[in-house]
């Protein structure tokens, strides 16, 4: 077992359960804001970033758990939305991803904060870090699990490594 899991607080670890139960989605009823674009350090040459068929996915209302599924641009538990430093449900505008590291390493969906430093991410190239934690990026485990959390940053792990295009966050290479 990782030492990221054996942290994790058991009504956490039994939540994950629930990941492998099939999901009966919510109707998206909520409009959509507009964005504002995040501002990130780019390369000097900006490469295309090939989006994976792996994304970032969301189980609210029914949880707070965020996971990764295979793809599907249709369904509303894929969609996000960039604003400013804050990756918000595109169906829930006021839920953002949030992580409480170091407490925790566990990412979640919480009402949006644009002043809790738990919330900010900075987006740079394939990694999304947190801002007050600039060595700590969204990270998956997959195919093991379906877990998202934050790690240390490795730009080398395919499991470091995003794409935001569009609405959907995906792994690049998974």
């Amino acid at each position: 077992m990782r030492p990221a899991f054996r942290k994790l607080p058991v009504p956490a670890l039994l939540a994950l359960a629930s990941l492998a139960l099939p999901s009966t989605a919510v109707a998206a009823t909520a409009p959509t804001a507009p964005t504002i674009a995040v501002r990130a350090t780019a390369p000097a040459t900006p490469t295309p970033v090939a989006a994976g068929t792996t994304c970032l996915a969301h189980d609210y209302p029914r949880s707070r758990i965020v996971n990764v599924e295979s793809c599907n641009s249709s369904d509303a538990q894929h969609r996000w939305s960039r604003s400013g430093e804050l990756l918000r449900l595109s169906a829930h505008w006021g839920m953002c991803l949030s992580s409480d590291y170091p407490r925790t390493r566990a990412v979640n969906v919480e009402s949006c904060d644009s002043g809790s430093t738990k919330q900010r991410w900075a987006v740079n190239g394939e990694l999304a870090s947190q801002s007050a934690h600039p060595g700590m990026c969204l990270a998956t485990d997959f195919p093991r699990t379906r877990i998202v959390n934050v790690e240390p940053c490795n730009f080398s792990d395919p499991q470091h490594r995003w794409a935001i295009q569009g609405e959907q966050i995906s792994l690049t290479s998974l």
